[in-house]
């Protein structure tokens, strides 16, 4: 009877450590995992991705050679101006971290002009036209008020720093007047336009899943052109740096 009663008594306890065991969850082990669904959380949530749109401050480096006919040797001058940036931006990123996107811009400055003696130039000319030109000789660039640019961008994101680095390459157009004049008298006036490879380099960073700041550095690439006027050839080179501090703001993300 006591060994009836010590089985019995053995089988009621392994009964309530069985249902004890049976009510724990299966994945009690597990470590729970929290969401931050937080203000703070979102915003460092940033993304360089979809479409942008940009605006901003630029500094025109533009350089102009001239020479007439087959000369070698062009004379150089250079128009420095400051302007405003406006632009649109698609861009899609990719797992390992790099990111391409084509980028419309459009520089708009005051329209200005570069006088003056034109050394080399002018005794070039005097040289192929002979003693009736050798007045005083002055030459004038005249800029054009906007200059647009498309480029494709290719980025390397940096994620821990909500930064990406970034190379372009693309085509800006150059476009103004070229003046040539004698003693007062005009003897080339001519409009040029002009589209000129360029290349550039950048660095961005994001302020929050909005806004985000880049500085950025193109080359446009000289191109000459070629324009003939009075029985001469002039030909007129024409490139620039364009420095530009712009904000970004996203208007949609891929993601």
């Amino acid at each position: 009877m006591r060994v009836l009663n010590c089985l019995g008594l053995i089988l009621c306890v392994a009964s309530v450590f069985a249902e004890e065991k049976a009510e724990e969850p299966k994945d009690s082990a597990s470590p729970k995992v929290y969401v931050d669904i937080s203000e703070a959380a979102q915003e460092d949530a940033v993304s360089f991705d979809g479409i942008r749109g940009l605006l901003g401050l630029s500094l025109t480096l533009q350089n102009f050679e001239a020479s007439v006919d087959d000369a070698k040797n062009f004379t150089k001058n250079n128009m420095n101006l400051f302007g405003l940036c406006i632009g649109a931006e698609y861009a899609k990123t990719f797992r390992k971290g790099f990111l391409i996107a084509v980028d419309v811009y459009m520089d708009a400055v005051a329209k200005s002009s570069k006088d003056g003696s034109w050394g080399d130039l002018n005794l070039e000319y005097e040289n192929r036209r002979g003693a009736a030109w050798s007045g005083e000789k002055t030459a004038t660039l005249k800029r054009s008020a906007i200059s647009p640019m498309l480029a494709l961008k290719c980025g390397y994101l940096m994620p821990a720093y909500k930064s990406m680095a970034f190379v372009k390459l693309g085509v800006s157009n150059v476009s103004g007047s070229y003046r040539y004049e004698v003693d007062g008298s005009t003897v080339c006036d001519a409009d040029f336009s002009v589209f000129t490879p360029s290349v550039g380099i950048g660095i961005e960073r994001k302020i929050n899943k909005k806004w985000g700041a880049f500085l950025e550095a193109n080359l446009a690439i000289k191109k000459n052109t070629k324009i003939k006027r009075d029985g001469a050839e002039h030909n007129v080179k024409i490139g620039r740096v364009d420095i530009r501090l712009m904000a970004s703001y996203a208007i949609s993300n891929n993601k």
